[in-house]
């Protein structure tokens, strides 16, 4: 478990020595973001420097790790060692080449090599965990093992590939949080497509590689619109204020407004007001009101009374937030999913709203 998630307003890392454990310690592997959080922040005690600060001084100046990149801190002050660094796709390249090359950069011993080859080793076994094949192959210090090599994992498929005996690094930079199984399909396309032709000394058909960026651009639901709302449900429904009945977690009020090939959410709770616009047929792109993080969102008509749009966060917190809406005669039915892990929480749950 993620000791902080049991109560986010509470110090993240005091939670982490607070929360009790459900297993013996030491007995089963159970992944923890926590445990990296808790590690940064004995970073940044013992130093008295932030980490990504550190870093650089101890490695990541020396490889040319770019000087934008930053680290998001926790409600505390705390670096995120868990899950917030925040780097380009090259910067990560050059740490998995650092690692390729056992912590030696330009002559430099940037790391100790025992350390890389310990930490990079199967540690614990995870197999109990998963039924995708490159989630169960071990874990290490910070990495996982795969089928070849060991991978730095990040949330929604951003990886670092290392495979040592291939000399072969790769880096995805990717956002499959609503996807299920993705990280292992983005793994599998790798290592079958890719790896599996590194030593063929014939030149390798281009097919797959079209076949595989061939429609891989971020595509509007608008596949096949099987119904088309009448123009009198649109009258009725649009533009009209639905008030959550019932004890509300946080919204109050919602509106829709709708056009032929886009529409708009309303959201209001006591203090603020989201408007959330999407395309129908089409990407909508704009930034998302209060967390100004960019976000593209398309929606479809699943019945003639049922609309559903997705909202894909492209910021600081990549994620996935899913919307489904059920008008009835003078009700509204607001489901909200959403794969975030800090933000956006707020769109979560069911509410009822009836027609004021």
């Amino acid at each position: 478990m993620t000791t902080y998630k049991s109560d986010w307003s509470k110090n993240w890392v005091e939670s982490f020595f607070k929360v009790e454990p459900d297993h013996h310690p030491g007995t089963v592997f159970s992944y923890d973001t926590s445990s990296s959080h808790t590690l940064c922040a004995l970073v940044e005690k013992l130093t008295g420097m932030k980490m990504l600060d550190y870093l650089r001084i101890q490695c990541l100046n020396e490889i040319g790790f770019s000087k934008q990149a930053y680290i998001i801190e926790d409600p505390f002050g705390v670096s995120w060692g868990g899950s917030g660094l925040m780097a380009t796709t090259e910067d990560v390249a050059r740490f998995a080449l650092l690692l390729l090359q056992m912590g030696q950069w330009n002559g430099k011993q940037l790391i100790p090599e025992w350390y890389i080859k310990e930490a990079v080793s199967c540690t614990v076994p995870n197999i109990i965990h998963g039924n995708e094949l490159d989630a169960v192959q071990g874990y290490g210090y910070q990495f996982w093992k795969l089928r070849k090599g060991y991978a730095c994992k990040g949330k929604g498929s951003q990886l670092a590939i290392c495979i040592p005996e291939e000399e072969f690094i790769c880096v995805t930079t990717a956002d499959t949080t609503g996807v299920p199984g993705g990280s292992q399909k983005i793994l599998d396309g790798i290592f079958e497509y890719i790896v599996d032709s590194l030593d063929r000394e014939e030149p390798v058909d281009d097919a797959f590689q079209r076949a595989c960026f061939q429609n891989r651009r971020l595509q509007p639901l608008l596949y096949k619109q099987e119904y088309i709302p009448d123009k009198s449900f649109l009258e009725r429904v649009k533009d009209r204020w639905y008030r959550v009945h019932g004890k509300p977690d946080f919204f109050k009020k919602i509106m829709i407004r709708l056009e032929a090939e886009q529409g708009e959410f309303l959201l209001q709770s006591e203090k603020k007001e989201y408007s959330i616009r999407f395309g129908i047929g089409k990407m909508f792109k704009e930034d998302f009101p209060y967390y100004h993080q960019l976000y593209v969102a398309s929606g479809q008509w699943l019945e003639k009374d049922t609309l559903y749009v997705e909202v894909r966060i492209l910021g600081e917190e990549p994620c996935l937030i899913r919307f489904q809406l059920v008008f009835g005669d003078n009700e509204l039915t607001l489901h909200m999913i959403n794969t975030g892990e800090l933000c956006f929480m707020e769109f979560d749950g069911w509410y009822g709203g009836k027609m004021a």
